[in-house]
């Protein structure tokens, strides 16, 4: 019986109608992304596939809600549906999905707050759910000690809570183009496999915490746009591993470290519209 229906990178059209996986109880992988198909998501998938472990229907043009019936794929591992047109809110029962590695929602129209029971999948690994218009603050993940990536850039309100240095596998951070206020908390330290971190373009105030120093596999650092202030701790200078650094547009002051030259793989360092001061010679 059929396993695995491959249908991406078509020019597919049209909706996919109730009842259109009857008959195909052994599926374990639909995969019909970059296509250009339009209308909702049929409420029977699940009842129909009941073995599905991987939905992947990303970037075509489907509209309408995310039906809660979706959350009755048990063996569901990975589920994408991003860049799209859904709109409406993320289902709570998406907590019933207890194998899910790598859940992916971004770029839809999806609104209202994310459903506390998505940080309690212990199982999840990758979370893309950046460019919506998800509100609230940024959730409290103490579960997720598996998770690798984490996108949320694009929606939040609120402030980065302490409890983010749970995440210790994470490896990429994105909380960029939000409206998060408050400070960049200490614990951020704790996160010392992170590679790339976005914080910029908020509304985050204080200083940058000298714990940024402790992330020794950085490569990027991006806390522009915002309304830090003090001086640039030197133990970001530290971080040998750091190829880009952005921290400009901010109110920082004083000099550049005098460790800057620890930095053998640095390509870019901006600190543009602050408070910076000293001689250029000494750079």
């Amino acid at each position: 019986m059929l396993q695995t229906l491959n249908l991406a990178r078509n020019q597919l059209e049209g909706g996919l109608p109730s009842g259109v996986f009857t008959n195909m109880s052994a599926l374990v992988e639909i995969n019909l992304r970059s296509n250009n198909l339009s209308g909702e998501l049929p409420s029977d998938i699940c009842s129909n596939a009941p073995k599905l472990k991987r939905l992947l229907l990303s970037e075509n043009k489907i509209v309408g809600k995310i039906p809660k019936s979706i959350c009755k794929c048990r063996e569901m591992e990975d589920l994408r549906i991003s860049s799209n047109k859904l709109t409406g809110n993320i289902p709570t029962e998406i907590g019933n999905l207890t194998k899910l590695t790598y859940l992916s929602m971004f770029s839809n129209h999806l609104e209202g707050e994310i459903p506390s029971s998505v940080f309690n999948i212990s199982s999840l690994e990758f979370v893309y759910l950046g460019d919506n218009i998800l509100t609230r603050s940024v959730p409290i993940f103490n579960s997720l000690t598996r998770l690798q990536i984490l996108y949320l850039d694009s929606n939040l309100i609120g402030g980065i809570p302490k409890e983010i240095g749970y995440l210790t596998s994470l490896q990429h951070l994105k909380l960029n183009n939000n409206k998060l206020t408050g400070y960049i908390p200490k614990q951020i330290g704790n996160l010392t496999m992170l590679r790339t971190l976005y914080i910029d373009s908020n509304n985050l105030t204080g200083y940058i915490p000298n714990q940024i120093g402790d992330l020794s596999s950085l490569q990027g650092l991006d806390l522009s746009s915002n309304k830090l202030a003090g001086n640039i701790s030197s133990s970001i200078f530290n971080v040998s591993s750091l190829e880009f650094i952005y921290l400009g547009d901010n109110n920082l002051s004083g000099s550049l470290p005098a460790n800057l030259d620890n930095l053998l793989n640095l390509q870019v360092l901006s600190v543009k519209s602050n408070n910076i001061i000293g001689a250029f010679y000494n750079l």
